[in-house]
């Protein structure tokens, strides 16, 4: 029902948006960015979009070097004879070692930053070790509660656009949860 040009304009916004995305060379908000659609394509019961994401996202992954090449970062040493992963890993076990420390209240906010010289590169790490149990507890309970409640009332809505900006919700919430195992979401993006 909506005017051609507003859809053609749509159409455009979301072409801009994932040539923004892939500009970042972020391969966590790639991931993230493929999840969304997932959740948002489960929402609307339509199975055939999912398979044109996967097969989407592989023929990009195929004819994009420099997509190839941030995957490779996770296989190839870069700095420090290690890997992207394996430097990642290496800051999480030293991350795990300070929580024993303060495990249930943490060291403080914005305390991670004082006693590290580089970003936790796993907003779950860095929550737990600031705020600790109790903080990062409260955090998943939050978001897991925005995101069942906009799951519900989607599921519930029968007006569409009200099932569109709930569903659009829950997708966001299940992009930032997944970005967050492995990036620095919470410090780099107002939540």
């Amino acid at each position: 029902k909506t005017k051609l040009l507003i859809k053609l304009g749509l159409y455009g916004l979301t072409v801009l948006l994932v040539l923004e995305i892939y500009a970042t060379y972020n391969r966590g908000a790639w991931i993230a960015l493929i999840a969304a659609l997932i959740v948002f394509s489960f929402c609307y019961r339509t199975s055939s979009r999912i398979i044109l994401y996967i097969v989407s996202g592989l023929l990009v992954f195929t004819f994009f070097g420099n997509i190839q090449s941030r995957f490779d970062d996770l296989r190839y040493a870069q700095s420090y004879d290690m890997n992207s992963w394996q430097w990642r890993i290496m800051i999480w076990s030293d991350t795990i070692e300070k929580i024993k420390i303060h495990p249930l209240i943490g060291n403080g906010l914005g305390m991670y930053q004082k006693a590290f010289t580089f970003m936790a590169h796993n907003d779950y790490l860095r929550f737990i070790y600031e705020t600790g149990f109790i903080g990062l507890i409260s955090y998943l309970s939050y978001m897991f509660y925005i995101l069942f409640v906009a799951l519900k009332r989607a599921v519930r809505n029968s007006i569409h656009y009200e099932k569109s900006k709930y569903i659009t919700i829950a997708s966001l919430i299940v992009a930032l949860m997944i970005i967050s195992m492995a990036d620095n979401m919470a410090r780099s993006t107002v939540v």
